[in-house]
């Protein structure tokens, strides 16, 4: 009986005496643990949000293009093709902070790039004109004849 109770003691008393030492803890000591989820959007919009924090955390992002932006799920449009850098920093009120880094490619051969629609249909107009130059040398009675 005593074994239970002096058990059930320390199970409860653990706990305890270790939330008192974490609020105890100086602020550098409670680094907060951040994660950062993506998805894709179109061809240079990304859907970008923090986890792994509690809903307390102020969060900043730097987006490694020259832009920041705050908040905890955030929206963002690169200007263009590249390789870019996000940083998301978080801190609470009473002192934690985390901070981490996530790369994101914008590739230029996405087929919702205008530029590369455009340069496809220009490539595929080609492709026809020149179709149509080879088919009228190659049969000419079906062509156009010279006069």
């Amino acid at each position: 009986m005593i074994k239970k109770i002096l058990l059930l003691a320390i199970f409860l008393f653990l706990p305890l005496s270790a939330l008192a030492a974490a609020e105890a803890a100086p602020a550098a000591d409670r680094d907060l643990a951040l994660l950062i989820a993506k998805s894709r959007l179109n061809w240079r919009g990304w859907e970008l949000e923090a986890l792994g924090a509690p809903d307390s955390v102020n969060y900043l992002w730097d987006f490694g293009d020259g832009q920041l932006g705050a908040g905890q799920k955030i929206k963002h449009d690169f200007p263009g093709a590249g390789t870019y850098k996000i940083t998301l920093s978080g801190s609470d009120g009473a002192g934690a902070v985390g901070q981490i880094e996530e790369t994101i490619s914008v590739g230029f051969w996405h087929l919702d790039n205008p530029y590369l629609q455009i340069l496809l249909g220009v490539l595929g107009l080609g492709i026809i004109a020149l179709t149509v130059v080879i088919s009228f040398n190659l049969f000419p009675k079906y062509g156009i004849s010279k006069v």
